[in-house]
């Protein structure tokens, strides 16, 4: 009886060896050409939204700040005390240039909201940029 399993089982690792052998990944993808990309009909803003997301009322998230330098947002934070906001290290360059934190802003690029400069960084101690690791 276990003769027989194990024989049922060699034979079944050897089909699956000979398929997974037998089969390559260019007979999958096909022509090598570069399809075209299509038209979705979608504005450039509207395209790198996500995918199913809905509009948010921002008076539902005033602890979401975009920090900015020079106006333009570079990342997402959030408001995790009264003065302290997390985000990625990567983000962090007090040191180097002036930032600021906007709050109840409509979109990333908009000066409807509040302005608060950021005047300290901190990063994680074990932060290592080359391989992205403790990014906070």
């Amino acid at each position: 009886m276990k003769l027989l399993q194990v024989c049922a089982l060699a034979s079944t690792l050897a089909t699956l060896s000979t398929s997974a052998n037998g089969y390559s990944f260019s007979d999958v993808m096909g022509s090598k050409k570069t399809p075209e990309k299509e038209s979705t009909g979608l504005t450039a803003d509207e395209e790198s939204r996500i995918i199913g997301g809905t509009d948010a009322d921002i008076d539902n998230y005033p602890y979401v700040a975009s920090v900015r330098i020079h106006g333009v947002t570079v990342c997402a934070a959030t408001l995790i005390a009264p003065q302290y906001l997390v985000t990625t290290a990567h983000c962090i360059k007090t040191d180097e240039v002036a930032m600021t934190a906007s709050f109840d802003t409509e979109f990333s690029f908009g000066d409807d909201g509040e302005l608060v400069k950021i005047v300290k960084g901190f990063k994680h101690p074990l932060y290592n940029k080359k391989k992205h690791l403790y990014d906070v």
